[in-house]
């Protein structure tokens, strides 16, 4: 595979993929989404709507009619995802050998572990109302076989979708109950960043978990170099200091015009 996306045939009509809020006009650049998102993908994915466009705007009956029949007789999803991508030609040897240890990684993750990871990929892409579904619908119907740091790394990213929404105090709650259950050093980077943004008592947060005063000017200090920079959305399991200011800045603006 090369840089530059070779396609055999290109359609005028591009098919519409609301999870990321993007549109697909050839079988390879359905392939490369397969590829890189498998997490988002289910058995509702491959529908007669898909089945229908592959064969009438991409001009291609095999994949369709493979489609079909594999549907007919049964097959996974992990099935219909290696067809697709093996009958693009976009990916070469090696890059299937690699994504189909994803696909056997898929197979054998809990369907709890499956949402979630379809969540980070929403949040990813800032699609933070279906990401919030997914979180919410996971802590409310937890699973006894999953970890606390598990559901703790949940309670964060929800956290985070609160913070990109400028709720600030509501994200501050959810990170400090997050914090209790993963105690993980992001996840209270999280809580002082979200406290410092809440103008909160520092002093309480400090107490209550063992925070150092220089950890927290450590973050000021972050926070306060960011003034001036701008910066891409980071996912929710990276820091979410370096997003929080330049957020704020283009809701003010939004709010200017």
């Amino acid at each position: 595979m090369s840089g530059l996306m070779l396609t055999q045939t290109q359609s005028d009509v591009p098919y519409y993929i609301k999870e990321i809020g993007k549109n697909v006009y050839s079988i390879e650049e359905l392939s490369y989404y397969l590829y890189n998102h498998l997490y988002l993908v289910d058995e509702d994915f491959f529908g007669d709507d898909l089945i229908e466009y592959i064969d009438e705007y991409l001009d291609n009956s095999m994949v369709a009619n493979g489609l079909k029949q594999a549907i007919e007789h049964g097959a996974s999803l992990s099935e219909l995802v290696s067809f697709v991508i093996k009958a693009s030609g976009y990916y070469n040897a090696e890059e299937i050998r690699i994504f189909q240890k994803q696909l056997d990684l898929l197979r054998t993750s809990t369907i709890t572990q499956r949402q979630k990871a379809k969540a980070d990929i929403l949040m990813g892409h800032r699609k933070f109302s279906m990401a919030l579904d997914i979180y919410n619908k996971i802590v409310m119907h937890p699973d006894p076989e999953e970890t606390s740091i598990f559901y703790g790394n949940v309670y964060n990213n929800i956290g985070v979708i609160y913070a990109n929404m400028f709720a600030f105090e509501d994200a501050r709650d959810l990170f400090q109950r997050a914090y209790k259950i993963n105690h993980s050093i992001v996840t209270l980077k999280h809580l002082i960043y979200s406290d410092i943004m809440c103008d909160g008592n520092l002093e309480k947060t400090l107490e209550r978990f063992s925070i150092s005063s220089e950890m927290i000017e450590n973050c000021k200090r972050e926070i306060d170099a960011i003034r001036n920079e701008e910066y891409n959305f980071l996912d929710g399991e990276s820091d979410i200091s370096r997003c929080i200011d330049i957020f704020k800045y283009e809701y003010e603006q939004e709010m200017l015009k």
